[in-house]
């Protein structure tokens, strides 16, 4: 099923803050093993690169291409310390592994870089575009349905 996409990223495996540091560094294991699993199954595969506090950087740009393209999510980085941390990671992920380009997956968070960066929707963006969507048609069809009741007693 993947392979009717010209690219996949990989996958996206969490490393809280608040996991055990086995588990954070067995998380960015399990993300760079399924991207070369992919890899190796023909799929053209953008990395998804993944950092927490600073503490975690010795580990979590380990195995990621340098002058590439890469992809980051901003799930979950939108408290002011969350914003921070995606800033410091993000110009950190630049300077170790100089990508050529940055997939953003989610709402952009202002980052001062030299680097292409291009914006697609996350999942729960469009999830939330799409009901938006639904209920903006709905409103209309009332409306219009109301109009057409004036109408017909006028």
């Amino acid at each position: 099923m993947m392979s009717n996409f010209k690219y996949v990223i990989s996958t996206d495996f969490s490393a809280y803050s608040d996991m055990p540091l086995a588990l954070q560094i067995y998380n960015r294991y399990r993300n760079r093993a399924m991207a070369y699993y992919m890899w190796l199954n023909g799929l053209n595969v953008i990395p998804c690169c993944g950092w927490g506090l600073p503490d975690t950087w010795d580990y979590c740009f380990d195995g990621l291409p340098m002058h590439s393209t890469l992809a980051v999510s901003t799930n979950g980085c939108f408290s002011s310390d969350g914003k921070e941390c995606y800033r410091a990671g993000f110009k950190e992920m630049c300077r170790r592994l100089e990508p050529d380009r940055v997939v953003v997956v989610g709402r952009p968070i202002d980052v001062d870089v030299d680097v292409e960066i291009v914006y697609l929707q996350s999942y729960g963006q469009d999830m939330e575009r799409r009901a938006n969507g639904r209920a903006e048609r709905k409103a209309q069809e009332k409306e219009a349905r109301r109009h057409g009741e004036d109408t017909e007693t006028a």
